[in-house]
């Protein structure tokens, strides 16, 4: 069935679809166009497809304090999608996962979305996305403007655990995270944190202006991981003055696990982790980064870098077709 949501009392009261689904088969939720106050986690049990009108015209904005917007909480909630819509507004305490916390559940989809503006001041894992099961798939999203500021936090981005994370086409932008604490400072990467020895995989996505202490990008800790055709730049570490890269060989694997992890990325580290990387600065590869503007600039490093077919058939961040030169785009504009 079809349900139209377009008022905030049915959408909280409601969330979990048990009395519609009766525990089986799977329901496409239309949240039609507006605002949403969110007043409690939204607890997703069960198969469903969540579909808004679009990210600048469904917003669902958690308005009390220690709260995440929406939670994957249980296996049933297997093979749901999340799309079209803006996950915003979690602060205070929040555990883990602001925005989305997939904790339990698998082939979960997050499709067209933003998530942004949420955040936490206790130990978190995700302030935008935090990724605790298996086969999820992050495409063309926007996680932006996400802040931990707790000293014991992993990913103001997101955080992935779980196996078969595959994120393509997305931006991951002007996050933060204030790990100073705990073991292995670098897990508190402003932009992506990836778990040791997990299958993930990131492809084609945009990693920029992210803070954090030691690392501000992206931090792999562990090998097993494949980041791809991706731009890491514009990314700033506090606590020490290091590259993205060299962050990554030095706190997660090590030189030769590098060399596997990370193929055909623009990044700005003084020296590439492999001879399929190139390293060039924020100002030549994007269009102007500190004011917002992630597309590639003329003449870009990144430009007919990338590898590799699986995004060819996709779209890009905007849904414009994916190859127009000889060979796809680095990053997640073509």
């Amino acid at each position: 069935p079809t349900i139209l949501y377009s008022v905030v009392s049915a959408i909280v009261a409601t969330f979990s679809f048990d009395a519609l689904m009766a525990g089986a088969g799977s329901s496409i939720v239309r949240v039609l166009e507006g605002e949403y106050e969110v007043t409690s986690s939204l607890s997703i049990t069960n198969t469903v497809v969540l579909r808004g009108d679009g990210r600048e015209k469904t917003i669902l904005r958690q308005t009390t304090a220690g709260k995440r917007v929406i939670h994957f909480s249980n296996n049933n909630a297997k093979n749901s999608v999340i799309e079209k819509m803006t996950i915003t507004g979690a602060s205070g305490s929040v555990s883990h996962g602001c925005g989305i916390y997939i904790e339990k559940g698998n082939a979960i989809e997050l499709l067209d979305l933003d998530v942004c503006g949420n955040g936490s001041s206790s130990h978190c894992n995700g302030g935008g996305v935090y990724v605790n099961t298996s086969n999820v798939l992050i495409k063309r999203c926007r996680i932006f403007n996400n802040n931990l500021t707790n000293g014991n936090s992993c990913g103001g981005g997101i955080a992935c655990w779980g196996t078969g994370c595959v994120i393509e086409n997305s931006i991951i932008c002007g996050n933060s995270a204030n790990r100073s604490s705990g073991s292995d400072l670098g897990r508190g990467a402003g932009g992506i944190f990836l778990a040791e020895n997990k299958s993930c995989s990131i492809r084609n996505c945009t990693i920029a202006a992210n803070a954090g202490k030691q690392v501000g990008g992206i931090y792999v800790n562990g090998s097993g991981g494949i980041v791809e055709n991706c731009v890491i730049v514009g990314n700033t570490a506090t606590m020490a003055d290091k590259s993205i890269v060299s962050d990554v060989v030095s706190y997660g694997v090590s030189a030769e696990e590098a060399k596997a992890v990370f193929r055909n990325c623009v990044v700005d580290a003084a020296t590439a982790p492999n001879e399929t990387c190139v390293s060039a600065s924020s100002a030549a590869t994007l269009v102007d980064a500190g004011n917002g503007n992630f597309y590639l600039a003329p003449g870009s490093s990144a430009i007919n870098f990338g590898r590799a077919k699986e995004n060819e058939a996709t779209g890009d961040l905007d849904l414009n077709e994916r190859v127009i030169g000889s060979a796809i785009d680095a990053g997640c504009y073509e």
